[in-house]
């Protein structure tokens, strides 16, 4: 034998109550317009395009405005940075001229940029030592930096400490002095 559990009229009203208040509260948040969530801030930094930029005329290895700096002992490369190609760009990135020099003295040119407000980096083109000019590269993509308890690539987050970190300089003294003590 079947019995039916009947619920009360009290219980009854109570659920109604409840199912009442429960739509009462999904449509007003339904209601409120969409203005009251905009954030032009917010909507002013999604619209960041990245300006053209033609590249830096192929620079010489052996000129005097290279810059080598240590990061740390752990590789066998040496990092140089061009410093008079380091420039803050019209979309507020900033381009630079990088050489990593294997231990046999092999040059390995890279023309990047930074972009600070989104820690960021990429590499526009690299160098052809040997027909002296740069290759453009095939990757267009913005890629993350890291911050300080994830590094993802240890080059471009001491870069980011020297371009972003404060005011923006071209001083080449100045430019040093923070690759001296970009990776504390």
């Amino acid at each position: 034998m079947i019995t039916l559990q009947t619920t009360s009229k009290k219980q009854f009203i109570d659920m109604k109550k409840i199912a009442l208040l429960l739509l009462m509260v999904v449509s007003g948040s339904l209601m409120a317009h969409p203005r009251d969530y905009y954030n032009p801030k917010f909507d002013e930094e999604e619209k960041w395009q990245e300006d053209f930029e033609e590249l830096p005329p192929f620079p010489d290895t052996n000129d005097n405005s290279w810059y080598e700096f240590n990061l740390d002992n752990d590789t066998d490369s040496s990092l140089w940075l061009l410093l008079s190609s380091v420039h803050k760009a019209e979309d507020d990135s900033v381009r630079y001229v990088l050489n990593i020099r294997s231990k046999n003295g092999f040059d390995n040119l890279s023309a990047e940029g930074i972009y600070c407000k989104d820690k960021t980096y990429k590499a526009f083109a690299f160098g052809d030592v040997v027909n002296k000019r740069w290759i453009k590269s095939q990757n267009t993509t913005w890629n993350p930096i890291g911050t300080s308890m994830y590094r993802q690539n240890k080059i471009r987050y001491a870069l980011k400490n020297v371009f972003c970190n404060g005011m923006f300089t071209q001083d080449y003294n100045e430019l040093k002095n923070r690759l001296k003590n970009a990776w504390e």
